[in-house]
Parts: structure tokens; C-alpha cells; sequence
């Protein structure tokens, strides 16, 4: 369900929202990595989702933009995946 908050408007962005274009890529709104592997802490992507984004340098609004915020199981979800390696498999 966390995906397809993102994909609705993010299917064809640049930089591509897919693993790739998000994994140990540098955010072009922060200094921080766009997900940082092992470093939840250090992913802009999780303060987007958390709205913490301004508190990094970031701008705009919380994701996802004119939806609920993520649920606090989701975000935990994220945040062990990410503090995992955030690995494809």
C-alpha cells in the first residue's frame, strides 16, 4: 500500500521513482541521500513521509500530497527496510 501512495503521481518523474532513481541517490531537495541504506536517520524520503523534510532543508509538503499521511506502521516499515540495507529482495 506504501508504493501505490507514491506511484499515483510519481510514475514518471525524474529521477525515476523506482529503486534506482531513489536508492543511494542524492536528493535534489536536501543534502541527505534520497534513501540512505542502513541510515533511515540520513534518507530524505522518510522525512518526506514524516513531514520532518523542512527540518532537513527540504521543501514542499508532506508526502503523500493531498492524502492522509502514511500510517505510523507504514512509516515503520520504511524505516526497517531502509535500516535493513534497503535491499531490491
Amino acid at each position: 500500500a506504501t508504493l501505490g501512495s507514491c506511484m499515483g503521481c510519481h510514475y514518471s518523474t525524474y529521477p525515476p521513482m523506482n529503486y534506482e532513481g531513489l536508492v543511494d541517490q542524492d536528493s535534489q531537495q536536501s543534502s541527505l541521500k534520497l534513501i540512505a541504506p542502513n541510515s533511515a536517520e540520513d534518507s530524505y524520503f522518510l522525512h518526506k513521509i514524516s513531514g520532518t523534510h523542512l527540518d532537513f532543508g527540504g521543501s514542499g509538503s508532506q508526502m503523500p500530497l493531498g492524502q492522509d499521511p502514511l500510517s505510523s506502521d507504514d512509516i515503520d516499515l520504511v524505516v526497517a527496510w531502509i535500516n535493513q540495507g534497503a535491499l531490491l529482495e
